[in-house]
């Protein structure tokens, strides 16, 4: 592929380029593309190979954090796998906040795919092929780890030609295998005609024409001539009152609540019903910028104190495998609307709640923690950038800790540690937080 003219559809060169012009990121589309994507990828190889048994790997980081063996070496190495990586030194290994335990557990938790896959852009109404780049929220699967690996390694990484770095196949490998993961916990999940009818017209022809454009037919890997290894038995938690009230907010359209940062109860046939609870949003634009040494507050104000809003949420105990799944369960988000990305290509944010005491000191290690959100700049880099968080295990852990009985819900973005004190610091424009 490397030694093709740059024009030749299988060279190395025009295979990232369908990145970098087609791409979607910041939507529902950026986990079925990507399939695709990789799919006419791995039967090209095949072809090129004369293999037909040939299947792409995929790098494990939530137990491998450190860059896979084949992929080390130096730029005299002669390693045809090696690529210049300046923000990952061959024995680093990534964070343990975002590649750990219980970021993977928090993503196949998510409830309904607009909470794990990224959402469906912004009012969209059709399924023209204009909606294929437009932006939504993006979630934690790819704010997290999938903009982290390209934040953190840099080089060609933060760049829409990231397949240019081998390690690229790999890194979106192992996001497919997490989307595989999501849809076994979760067999019995609806998909909007908006997402499952949408085509990627002849994104893929060129290099595999047999890769599907449809959506629909891009859910199941096998039938796509490859799958990964099998799973352990998870029993599906999901109860559907919850999937019910997470894809009312999902559809609710904000600019009707005003500036008040109070939180107000949706009004609507079927909000609410289930539980007795009702749906609570809240939104502010208060805005602000948050530095290293100056963290950004957003409080969300309630009629009574927080704690009494969360139903069950936070009465687990440890040591039970039970999952609480009971009538009274209650989660929690929160969309950031941020002016853009930092400057820095490696700039991450972290999120706390109800923090009193945060400061540059404070990391993930603190119960108050939620999760770091990171930016992919080969995508990121095109003016708003919005991201939907999931605050309900901390939301848990902060009531337990007895620090939610006042009448305020706090939202606290704190830049990770940077070289780039200035470059690191990002500007929130509005915020929407809800309890469900």
């Amino acid at each position: 592929m490397k030694a093709k003219p740059a024009d030749d559809p299988l060279s190395w060169t025009s295979l990232a380029s369908i990145h970098q012009q087609r791409c979607p990121h910041r939507n529902w589309y950026f986990l079925p593309w990507h399939r695709a994507y990789l799919a006419a990828f791995e039967r090209a190889c095949r072809n090129l190979s004369g293999k037909a048994d040939f299947a792409l790997p995929y790098w494990d980081w939530f137990i491998d954090r450190q860059l896979p063996e084949p992929f080390r070496g130096s730029a005299n190495s002669g390693n045809i796998l090696w690529e210049d990586r300046p923000g990952f030194p061959e024995n680093a290994s990534l964070p343990i906040e975002t590649f750990g335990e219980a970021t993977l557990e928090r993503i196949l938790a998510s409830e309904g795919f607009e909470a794990f896959g990224s959402s469906r852009p912004f009012n969209q109404n059709s399924l023209d092929s204009s909606w294929q780049r437009k932006s939504g929220a993006s979630t934690e699967l790819e704010f997290g780890p999938h903009n982290n690996v390209h934040g953190i390694l840099l080089g060609v990484m933060v760049s829409g030609l990231s397949p240019l770095d081998p390690i690229f196949w790999l890194h979106h490998c192992n996001v497919d295998r997490i989307w595989s993961l999501w849809t076994a916990r979760h067999p019995t999940f609806a998909l909007d005609e908006l997402f499952l009818g949408f085509e990627f017209a002849n994104d893929f022809t060129a290099v595999a024409s047999d890769v599907p454009a449809r959506v629909q037919k891009l859910l199941n890997t096998e039938r796509l001539g490859y799958s990964y290894p099998p799973l352990l038995t998870i029993a599906d938690v999901a109860e559907q009152i919850t999937l019910q009230r997470v894809q009312a907010w999902q559809s609710f359209d904000t600019s009707i609540l005003g500036n008040q940062s109070r939180f107000v109860a949706l009004q609507g046939s079927g909000v609410g019903a289930g539980n007795g609870l009702p749906i609570l949003v809240a939104k502010s634009t208060q805005g602000g910028i948050a530095t290293r040494t100056q963290p950004l507050s957003i409080p969300f104000i309630a009629q009574q104190p927080i704690e009494t809003l969360l139903g069950d949420l936070g009465n687990e105990q440890s040591g039970s495998a039970v999952v609480l799944t009971g009538p009274r369960r209650v989660v929690s988000f929160s969309r950031i609307n941020f002016k853009h990305p930092p400057t820095d290509p490696g700039g991450r944010v972290h999120i706390f709640l109800n923090c009193d005491y945060l400061s540059p000191a404070i990391g993930p290690g603190d119960p108050h923690y939620v999760t770091t959100i990171a930016f992919f700049a080969g995508h990121d880099d095109h003016g708003a950038v919005t991201v939907q968080v999931d605050l309900t295990d901390t939301l848990a852990t902060v009531r337990r800790n007895g620090d939610l009985t006042g009448k305020e819900l706090v939202v606290q973005l704190m830049p990770a540690q940077s070289d780039d004190v200035e470059g690191s610091a990002v500007e929130v424009t509005s915020m929407t937080t809800t309890i469900l």
